[in-house]
């Protein structure tokens, strides 16, 4: 039987290792930020706004409004993946699925203008929606191919924004 002075200790120690992961993984996620905004804002003006803070280390995403209340194109970065999107999430979930329809109306030539297909989901039981085109198998844990990830990422957000945002402008008036 195991002592309650034990377990403590086993608890405490469980608790221990896992801030110390929280800490590392926040301590990655600055320095890949960084390092992506900095990249970023050599091609693009998108996030020049954006800074890589201890608070967006805690993020697994950072964001820039699209021009619409609500609207977000976004970069992620998981473990194990990354991706960049465009995330339709106002409070309202009538707004968001007809902002993501009037899009969809749209998708054969928003992907021929992004270069490739991407991932539409609606999310029919939630109030946002996403339009975004996912990295596999190579996130923050690869710390070796972040050069490329960033490139890569930087790369299809500026195809994403250019493919999308005359369609987002053209929508402003519609949903006021």
């Amino acid at each position: 039987m195991v002592s309650s002075r034990a377990h403590a200790r086993d608890l405490y120690a469980s608790n221990l290792g896992s801030s110390m992961a929280k800490i590392e993984t926040e301590r990655l996620r600055y320095n890949f930020w960084k390092q992506l905004l900095k990249k970023s804002n050599k091609k693009t003006p998108l996030f020049s706004k954006i800074s890589a803070t201890k608070a967006a280390a805690k993020e697994q995403f950072i964001s820039k409004n699209a021009g619409i209340t609500g609207v977000k194109y976004q970069y992620i970065i998981l473990k194990n993946a990354a991706r960049v999107q465009l995330s339709i999430e106002s409070k309202y979930t009538d707004k968001n699925k007809r902002i993501f329809d009037i899009l969809h109306e749209s998708k054969a030539r928003i992907e021929r203008d992004f270069g490739e297909r991407l991932v539409w989901e609606r999310n029919n039981k939630l109030i946002s929606s996403r339009i975004k085109k996912i990295f596999e198998n190579r996130g923050l844990n690869d710390k070796h191919d972040w050069g490329k990830i960033q490139d890569e990422m930087i790369s299809a957000m500026i195809r994403l924004e250019r493919a999308l945002s005359k369609h987002i402008q053209k929508m402003t008036w519609i949903l006021l």
